[in-house]
């Protein structure tokens, strides 16, 4: 008898970072729990280079997940495969937690859309930034946690904010997941309880639908409908943004008795490959004259972000340029990019913390 596969669903990692936007450095797997749910319905896993892919076997045009009726999710842990990544994506800070004790969180539980090249995708969090939640705390299935004084009432609430337990009438034991706890119908401690789960950088959880979530899944989301019937071609999508940080350039010279860069300035252009019209609108400061080691050095700063990229010189180009006025030097030098590398925290043009990306040229 012949099984034939069906793709069920589908996760892709969405990266602006990289030139063909797929995010590779983030490594999806299913979890023990997963496995197990993927075998009792005759599912496979199959990774893909920017995520992966369910798929259902049928025989006889019949597949197990017609019996589908539970609200276990499929959850996949995500690891990241680059130290440099926390570097080039954006970020906020939001909940934070150290790493071996917290991980970020994506789910289809709510119904988020973006529009990407004029086509709809569901997305695994809200538009525009991907961790806009910051870390999620992750703890065991015993764990400390500090109320107010005198006497409190605590309620649990799952993904979908259906209450799961309370305190005044205590339930059995509760499954691995994302939770709420509210402490007198306040103070919201939101967590993930699992202590596998610290070990990895995310976790994604997929949650099929069927007759036991038609109603509390959104529609758009559902990748089973109530009778258990595939909803064709569902893709869920986690986006990530490029880092943005300011560009310091310091101009270094060798010799200041025939190489000075008072009058020169650092003009943006699109690419010669003219891929783009990347460069309109990023202005350069004039030079402020300070010294690197024993060298005197021109420093020119950005003075908005500029996107951090693979491939920078598809997206822009940036030329040293003289005014004509200044005697010495060069009259025009292609310069280098920021990079992941050279790129940290410290104090921002106008108070705060930002990213800055530095880089020397010696002249």
């Amino acid at each position: 008898m012949t099984t034939q596969y069906r793709e069920l669903f589908r996760i892709r990692c969405r990266h602006g970072y990289f030139a063909d936007q797929r995010c590779r450095v983030l490594a999806l797997t299913p979890t023990a729990e997963c496995n197990r749910l993927l075998d009792r319905y005759r599912c496979l896993f199959r990774a893909a280079a920017d995520g992966g892919a369910v798929y259902c076997g049928e025989q006889n045009g019949q597949n197990m997940l017609r019996l589908f009726d539970e609200t276990t999710p499929f959850a996949f842990a995500l690891d990241n495969r680059d130290p440099a990544f926390e570097t080039f994506t954006e970020m906020d800070s939001g909940r934070t937690g150290a790493p071996a004790e917290s991980l970020y969180y994506f789910s289809n539980a709510r119904e988020y859309v973006d529009i990407a090249d004029e086509r709809e995708r569901l997305l695994l969090h809200p538009p525009g930034n991907a961790f806009t939640g910051g870390r999620l705390p992750v703890r065991p299935a015993r764990f400390v946690y500090g109320f107010p004084k005198g006497e409190a009432k605590l309620q649990l609430f799952d993904a979908f904010q259906r209450q799961v337990w309370n305190s005044d009438k205590p339930a059995g034991d509760i499954g691995p997941g994302c939770y709420q706890l509210r402490t007198n119908g306040g103070n919201a401690y939101d967590f993930y309880l699992s202590a596998a789960a610290a070990r990895h950088w995310g976790l994604v959880e997929i949650f099929a639908g069927g007759p036991a979530l038609a109603k509390t899944l959104p529609e758009n989301c559902q990748v089973l409908d109530a009778k258990g019937i595939f909803c064709a071609g569902q893709s869920f999508t986690i986006s990530m943004e490029a880092r943005r940080s300011f560009w310091r350039y310091y101009i270094v010279s060798g010799s200041t008795a025939d190489r000075m860069y008072d009058g020169y300035r650092i003009v943006a252009d699109p690419p010669r490959s003219g891929k783009t019209k990347s460069g309109e609108g990023i202005v350069f400061s004039a030079p402020v004259r300070q010294k690197v080691g024993d060298k005197d050095a021109w420093v020119f700063e950005s003075t908005t972000p500029i996107p951090l990229s693979e491939i920078p010189g598809d997206r822009h180009e940036f030329t040293l340029r003289s005014d004509g006025r200044t005697g010495g030097g060069v009259s025009s030098v292609t310069l280098p990019y920021g990079q992941p590398a050279n790129t940290r925290l410290e104090n921002g043009p106008r108070g705060g913390q930002c990213m800055w990306s530095e880089v020397y040229v010696y002249l």
